[in-house]
């Protein structure tokens, strides 16, 4: 952050020195639009280059014009968004038309919301807060600001408060110099330099640890010439051994050339020795074959013999077999004739049945129409006396109905004598509290009042505190940063008896509303009662008004029933003689209604025995719609059953002449079965004859072939000489474990070859590691060096870079007083102490020697310089700077700030007249109805 604030210092300088050479184009505010903005609707503010009056009365507004530029263009706001918006809305937004250093507009859009955003006569080129800060401090402020700049400047130095002009010039030099020491951030050069002491004291923590690690590293480096010695005397013992092991792979490779001669000779031999036991074994072998197929072959001659004496008796079993077989294809035949039999006769025996169902249905059907027939006047009676009987029950519920509504209707005439006395009565007690109800709304309106005065001195205290705890005991300016009033000692007594006067307020509109609560709760809410007596009246009158309609139904009712006695007599006059104990018309007519379900049960119900009937006939007709049997059907099917028969008498001997079949098949059965048993063997005579003669020539080849085996062996055992094949064997056996002992000897030594290999390259990769920590050690040093003289630097320069600074911007202060005075023969110097000092004539005089006026210019001259050296800000506002001067001084300063070059703005906020006169353009603001409105030139917006 230091370096950064050193940067922008730096930035400002080169600013600075680019207008006075004419190279920074200024950027002017052409016009704001204000959308639910506090006490704005929809209004739009145009301004024009130069300078700019904003008028209007305390509170009307003028202020929150300046608030919603520092909202959308610094991010700048002094309370919430909540505050901000218009009361009763939910959304708002502030739109600044600027023309930029390339002379072209934009409009900067930010709402209540959050939404933020630049557009241009092309479209949108920035969106969201990062992107649009990024794009005004670019292009608004030539990249001179960062975005966290923006509140800061300008909250010190583009919108001057009101008051604070002269205050930090009429202090002492020690305040003076922590007022402007901090806006121009000479502090931070020796903050830096304190910071950079943490940097050289961590790089000589790391410089110390590089050495301990060097040390460390040189200690365990330092066998690696001896680890080196024996490294080299393994590698020789190497060496040795395996010219040792090549010597003996060498010997190793001869014995095993006349091992594999002798091996080769001894396998010869025992291979022999077992081909010609394998050759004594094979004849013996075939021997036993050859006795096999003998006794095979003289079974087969027997089997022949049995077939040449059983082979009639086969003949003629195979002949009744056949024979048989025929007559199973009969049989199947008339198994099939016997079956359609007696599916025939089944047949006829169902239709048999059936006609006799027929006819029986057919007589009970007749007697079942007859029975219908007699009990139909009945019937007639019965559904008579029903529909009698329910309508009689139909008159009795209307009668109970009509005696119900007469008896309700009575009830009801009595109750309105009822309500009219109650009626009466509710409108006196109305009457009686009418003056109270008048006196509780006076005490609540009063009490409406009186809460909101209540809430407005609460929230008056809770901000006078806030502004206490901010400024303290001391005299520090609440409204500009760091900045200590001189003419005044301390803001503390001044807050507290504002605090005071608020805190008796608060008391007195508390007590108020405790008495005003009090009378309230005396009162015991008359409105509500009142409220409740109209409602009554309300009801009682709404019921009284059918008082008329209940006489005329009562009326209708008692003729209704009169209707129903004459009805009764009229409908039922046979029943009368039987009834005339009853003396009620409901009582006759149930005694009337028992007199005729009587006589309905005598019946015993012909409807029901009607029903039950006519399901049986119908039944019954279906039934007899499905059986289609007549005599002529009969006839015809046992005319088939006769046919049938008559092919079955074709096959009565059947039986016999299968039995006789089976009597031959019995008889020669086992000379058949005995054929069969030796036909396969009988067969094989002939292969069993050629499979002796060739057991027998395979036998004495065999035989002739051993003898010549043993012929070669006993050769092969005269030139093979066993002790010495023994010899060579132990000799090749012997060098062997040699080799093997010298391989494993020489695995051994390899491994710690190599171990000791990877400990020298460990070592060495240590040495290597030890010579960068050296360099790295120096390195270091160096840049230990340069920060160390860093901080030197920083620590000299600090004075030298605010004397520029301080050189730069009192040119440029003295600059804007002679443009604003008019007069360039005097001079404004800002000395290092931060104080004014003016030189007219040869003659200097010091600030608190000057006049209001000259203290008023001078000052203002000093915050223009450093708001354009600091900031590059083409625009500044003025926020009442004629307070506390009189006529002639204001008038002054009216026409001095007309003289001010350098801005391409200046926004002169005053509710005094005096400006108006001289400014080309000036805006009114007035409050109409609540709502601000904005004028030019006499016209409302």
């Amino acid at each position: 952050m230091v370096w950064l604030n050193l940067k922008i210092r730096n930035r400002s300088i080169c600013h600075l020195v680019e207008a006075e050479l004419g190279r920074v184009r200024q950027m002017w505010i052409n016009s704001v639009e204000l959308r639910n903005i506090k006490s704005y609707r929809n209004e739009t503010i145009r301004f024009k280059p130069g300078v700019n009056g904003i008028s209007g009365e305390n509170g009307a507004g003028k202020t929150t014009i300046l608030e919603s530029i520092g909202f959308a263009l610094f991010d700048e706001l002094p309370y919430s968004k909540k505050e901000f918006l218009r009361k009763g809305e939910k959304t708002g937004e502030v739109r600044v038309h600027v023309v930029a250093s390339d002379d072209l507009e934009y409009v900067i859009t930010r709402s209540v919301k959050g939404e933020y955003s630049v557009e241009s006569s092309i479209g949108r080129i920035a969106v969201g807060k990062v992107d649009v800060q990024d794009w005004i401090v670019e292009n608004l402020f030539g990249g001179v600001l960062g975005p966290g700049d923006l509140s800061p400047i300008f909250e010190n130095a583009v919108g001057v408060p009101q008051g604070t002009f002269t205050s930090s010039f009429l202090s002492t030099p020690a305040v003076r110099k922590k007022v402007f020491d901090n806006i121009l951030r000479v502090e931070e050069y020796r903050r830096a330099f304190e910071n950079l002491g943490d940097v050289s004291k961590i790089i000589k923590t790391e410089i110390e640890s590089l050495k301990n690690e060097y040390h460390e590293l040189k200690g365990g480096t330092a066998k690696y010439d001896e680890l080196k010695e024996d490294y080299e005397g393994e590698r020789i013992r190497v060496s040795e051994i395996k010219e040792d092991i090549t010597k003996l792979e060498k010997q190793l490779k001869q014995l095993q050339l006349k091992r594999d001669d002798l091996g080769k000779r001894k396998e010869l031999i025992d291979s022999t020795e077992k081909e010609v036991e394998k050759m004594g074994r094979d004849v013996e072998e075939l021997k036993k074959h050859l006795t096999i197929a003998k006794k095979q072959l003289e079974d087969s001659l027997i089997a022949k013999k049995v077939l040449e004496d059983t082979i009639d008796a086969k003949e003629k079993y195979l002949d009744a077999q056949k024979r048989l077989k025929e007559l199973g294809e009969e049989r199947k035949k008339r198994d099939r004739i016997e079956k359609q039999m007696r599916e025939q006769e089944t047949k006829l025996k169902q239709m048999e049945t059936e006609l006799e169902r027929k006819n029986a249905l057919l007589n009970e059907l007749e007697n079942n129409k007859k029975s219908l027939k007699e009990i139909e006047p009945l019937v007639k009676k019965q559904q008579q006396l029903e529909k009698q009987i329910k309508d009689a029950e139909d008159r009795i519920r209307e009668i109970i109905l009509i005696e119900s509504d007469i008896s309700d209707l009575k009830k009801s005439i009595e109750e309105f004598k009822t309500l009219s006395e109650n009626l009466r009565e509710i409108e006196g007690k109305q009457k009686e509290i009418e003056p109270d109800v008048k006196k509780q709304e006076e005490l609540e309106s009063k009490k409406h009042t009186i809460t909101g005065k209540r809430s407005a001195i609460a929230s008056e205290i809770k901000k006078i505190r806030m502004k206490k705890g901010e400024t303290g005991d001391t005299n520090l300016c609440p409204i500009l940063d760091g900045v200590k009033c001189a003419a005044v000692s301390s803001f503390s007594d001044y807050f507290e008896n504002r605090l005071n006067e608020r805190d008796n307020e608060l008391r007195s509109t508390k007590d108020e509303l405790k008495r005003i609560e009090k009378e309230l709760k005396d009162l015991n809410n008359p409105k509500k009662r009142m409220e409740v007596y109209k409602s009554r009246i309300s009801e009682i009158t709404g019921q009284l008004k059918k008082r008329s309609d209940v006489q005329d139904g009562l009326k209708q009712r008692q003729s209704d029933l009169k209707k129903s006695h004459e009805a009764f007599r009229e409908r039922y006059s046979q029943y009368l003689p039987s009834i005339q104990d009853a003396p009620e018309l409901r009582e006759k007519m149930e005694k009337v209604i028992g007199i005729m379900e009587t006589e309905l049960k005598e019946l015993n119900d012909p409807m029901q025995q009607a029903s039950k009937m006519d399901a049986l006939i119908d039944a019954r007709t279906k039934e007899l719609e499905r059986i289609k049997v007549d005599d002529n059907a009969i006839k015809l099917e046992k005319s088939k059953l006769f046919e049938i028969r008559l092919g079955l008498s074709e096959f009565s001997d059947l039986d016999s002449r299968e039995k006789d079949a089976r009597k031959i098949m019995q008889d020669c059965e086992p000379y058949y079965r005995r054929y069969l048993q030796n036909e396969k063997n009988a067969d094989n005579a002939d292969a069993h004859q050629r499979k002796c003669d060739e057991l027998s020539s395979e036998i004495s080849k065999k035989i002739s072939e051993r003898e010549h085996l043993v012929k070669d062996l006993t050769e092969y055992r005269s030139m093979f000489d066993y002790e010495v094949f023994e010899r060579v064997n132990r000799e090749y056996e012997q060098r062997n474990i040699e080799l093997g002992s010298k391989r494993t000897e020489y695995t051994l030594i390899s491994k710690n070859l190599e171990r000791l290999k990877n400990d020298l390259k460990d070592m060495e990769s240590l040495i290597r590691k030890k010579e960068e920590l050296k360099r790295e050690c120096e390195s270091k040093r160096g840049f230990w060096s340069y920060v160390e003289f860093i901080r030197t630097t920083l620590k000299d320069s600090a004075q030298l870079v605010a004397g520029k600074l301080i050189k730069n911007i009192g040119e440029e202060a003295n600059r804007i007083y002679c443009e604003i005075i008019n007069d360039y023969t005097q001079e404004l110097r800002w000395t290092h102490d931060y104080a004014i000092v003016i030189t007219e004539h040869g003659e200097e005089k010091e600030f608190n020697q000057l006049s209001g006026g000259e203290q008023m210019c001078s000052s203002l001259a000093a915050r223009f310089a450093l708001l354009k050296v600091l900031s590059g800000c083409d625009v500044v506002f003025l926020d009442e700077p004629t307070q506390n001067m009189d006529e002639i001084r204001r008038e002054k300063l009216s026409e001095q700030i007309l003289n001010i070059s350098g801005f391409k703005q200046i926004f002169v906020i005053s509710h005094d007249d005096t400006f108006n006169e001289k400014y080309e353009n000036v805006i009114t603001v007035q409050k109409i109805n609540g709502e601000s409105r904005v004028t030019s030139d006499g016209v409302v917006s």
